[in-house]
């Protein structure tokens, strides 16, 4: 399996030479929400395509927020960065209260309006217990799944048929970052790995 890493501004300033010495893409926070950027997105993002390593971004979701507001939100804030890019990512780890029939709505809302924008098809970020609760797999088993699950040999797939990316640690450690760090697998080649790259 390939390894990875997820960031945001949380892991503060970041080497980049070091870091890519020690994983082989990167997928970097971008926006929360419908107002929020993170603030070292810009920078990290620049950081990883320097030093070569393929890189993507995530949009954290808020359910109790307008889906169409955050995937144009998303979908600006992606357009301020250049270069060939791994698929983009919908964080779905709370419901806000929101009832499961209308996350599932919002969240065909986004996945729609970011994948005609971004021409890629998205990737779900979930745990399993979101999954299961408002029941992911049963409209959006065709996405590839980004899993979240730490301290198993293999994660729990919560409908789909197999998983792209996993998240297996959220207390990594890595040269280059300071403190704990999420750490992934990518489900394949580097050759299958690069073949996501568009944009």
């Amino acid at each position: 399996m390939i390894q990875g890493v997820d960031l945001s501004h949380y892991q503060g300033d970041v080497n980049w030479t070091k870091v890519a010495q020690g994983i082989k893409f990167a997928y970097i926070k971008a926006t929360e929400g419908s107002m929020n950027i993170d603030p070292k997105f810009k920078e990290n993002w620049g950081g990883a395509y320097d030093v070569g390593v393929p890189v993507g971004a995530y949009h954290f979701f808020d359910p109790s927020q307008d889906s169409g507001m955050q995937a144009e939100h998303f979908c600006d804030t992606l357009d301020t960065v250049t270069g060939k890019r791994l698929p983009p990512v919908l964080d779905i780890e709370k419901t806000g209260g929101v009832s499961q029939a209308l996350i599932l709505l919002k969240v065909c809302n986004w996945l729609n309006a970011v994948e005609k924008h971004t021409k890629q098809q998205p990737v779900i970020y979930t745990n399993p217990s979101i999954a299961s609760q408002i029941r992911l797999a049963k409209r959006f088993s065709g996405y590839k799944l980004w899993i979240a699950q730490y301290g198993v040999k293999s994660p729990t797939l919560s409908g789909w048929d197999d998983w792209t990316f996993w998240q297996y640690s959220q207390t990594g450690k890595l040269s280059g970052v300071n403190g704990n760090v999420d750490l992934d697998y990518f489900n394949g080649t580097i050759a299958e790995l690069h073949a996501l790259l568009g944009g």
